[in-house]
């Protein structure tokens, strides 16, 4: 099952599977492939307390889902790119899809637009989430 993921100031629908690197030998370094999830829907909500146990302000970046708290991710959205923290959930954003903060979204876009698209990546090595 898909729990959602809520950004400090964003939330995204948790992805299912994260690739894994190759194995290492001992003149290699183990890797683990980036997955990225490109051209998701991105919306706003008002922050207060979210489902990682924090009180949030607007200007903060931050997204949600409370398996993944304290993550962080990147992400890229008209030629523009930032960091977020997951800090609560998001139960209607679709799979992969984000519901960011209204100071992160204000970095892309003004609210006004309501959604705007964009592409996001944890930023850790080797972490796969369940």
């Amino acid at each position: 099952m898909y729990s959602p993921i809520a950004l400090l100031y964003l939330f995204l629908a948790p992805p299912a599977v994260l690739a894994s690197g190759g194995l290492a030998t001992s003149n290699e370094t183990s890797l683990t492939k980036r997955v990225d999830h490109d051209d998701q829907r991105m919306t706003w909500f008002d922050v207060g307390l979210g489902a990682c146990g924090q009180i949030s302000t607007p200007d903060q970046h931050i997204y949600g889902t409370g398996k993944f708290c304290g993550r962080e991710i990147t992400i890229s959205s008209g030629g523009k790119n930032t960091t977020a923290i997951v800090v609560d959930s998001c139960p209607g954003c679709p799979q992969y899809g984000l519901d960011l903060s209204v100071g992160l979204f204000g970095f892309f876009a003004p609210t006004s637009d309501g959604v705007i698209y964009g592409d996001w990546h944890f930023d850790w090595v080797g972490f796969v989430p369940e």
